[in-house]
């Protein structure tokens, strides 16, 4: 009986040993990058990015991760949720290397650099960035940066244009940095500055234009953002609202129902030089971006991260009942 009694307990342990393997947490490495693929798959295929068709929507915050673009013609909507870099020393949030792409309804923040694109012909649209160090990047031609919550941006490319946004440029940096560039057209945007913002526009060509925005604090900078905003040979700056006009120039007078004032404006920092001929009245009226607020996430259990009590599986039934019949068997022949 009690080699009956030690082969049931040997099964048993090896039981318990089977068991405590097929419960082990098995961790996935962490992922440098997402990449939607030129055929239009996404890897890993765990990453929270729903396809459907031309369309990619995320389904929750990535963080510490950057989403490298390979296919054209497509669309990527955030749908509100956050790529978050972790760590300052990150590149690119999203990294364009294609064509025909449009960025939208993300929150992009810590990121070196927000939305990178090096491939001709993409629109960022409809975006909140914070806490970049250039929002966005472009070494391309041809994008169109519209509607979106947004501060400092790199431009080196033709044709670019930067529209209909709402732009904050903090202290110590400069709101575009654009050389080797031409037809460059910054439109239609409301710009905040900071007391130490350094400049609007740094640029080392004479081809970009700058007109219908609102400076709406122009009063608050002491740093001097329109010092360097002239070179020999740039275009004025036509048709932009200041919000200090009527206390720089408290004897203008409105051009005949024109909306526009009859005296040039030249920034107080900046050398006597004429900036805006035809300065507005009033702040130029276009359609304001809206942010697109944070869904909640729906949960989705993950295997690798969140472990559960797996099932039994058909064969660890069959030994289970197999070790029970033996030990019941050299009892009974014990017995007889």
């Amino acid at each position: 009986m009690r080699k009956g009694i030690k082969l049931i307990t040997s099964l048993a342990l090896a039981l318990i040993i089977l068991c405590s393997v097929q419960t082990q947490t098995v961790k996935a490495l962490p992922t440098v990058s997402i990449y939607i693929k030129p055929d239009g798959t996404v890897d890993p295929a765990t990453a929270p990015i729903q396809q459907d068709g031309n369309s990619y929507k995320l389904t929750a915050n990535i963080n510490g991760t950057s989403v490298v673009v390979l296919k054209n013609n497509i669309v990527i909507d955030g749908q509100g949720f956050t790529l978050n870099s972790e760590n300052s020393s990150n590149q690119a949030a999203l990294n364009l290397t294609c064509s025909g792409v449009t960025i939208t309804n993300f929150h992009i923040t810590g990121w070196l650099v927000g939305v990178l694109g090096v491939f001709d012909g993409n629109t960022i649209v409809g975006n909140n960035f914070t806490e970049n160090g250039y929002d966005v990047a472009i070494y391309a031609n041809n994008y169109r940066v519209i509607g979106n919550f947004i501060g400092s941006e790199r431009i080196v490319g033709n044709n670019n244009v930067i529209s209909k946004n709402e732009i904050a440029i903090r202290d110590n940096v400069s709101g575009f940095w654009i050389s080797r560039s031409s037809g460059t057209i910054i439109e239609s945007n409301d710009v905040t500055l900071t007391k130490e913002t350094t400049s609007f526009v740094s640029t080392d060509n004479e081809n970009y234009e700058v007109i219908h925005n609102n400076f709406l604090n122009i009063e608050v900078n002491t740093g001097g953002a329109l010092v360097f905003v002239i070179g020999a040979g740039v275009p004025y700056w036509d048709n932009n609202y200041w919000s200090d006009y009527t206390t720089k120039y408290p004897n203008a007078s409105q051009i005949s129902n024109s909306g526009t004032w009859d005296t040039p404006y030249i920034p107080t920092v900046m050398r006597a030089t004429t900036l805006d001929r035809y300065p507005l009245v009033t702040p130029y009226n276009f359609t304001k971006p809206v942010m697109v607020a944070e869904p909640t996430p729906t949960p989705t259990p993950n295997p690798t991260t969140n472990p559960s009590i797996p099932e039994f599986s058909s064969w660890l039934a069959l030994l289970i009942i197999l070790s029970m019949g033996l030990g019941a068997f050299f009892v009974n022949r014990k017995r007889l």
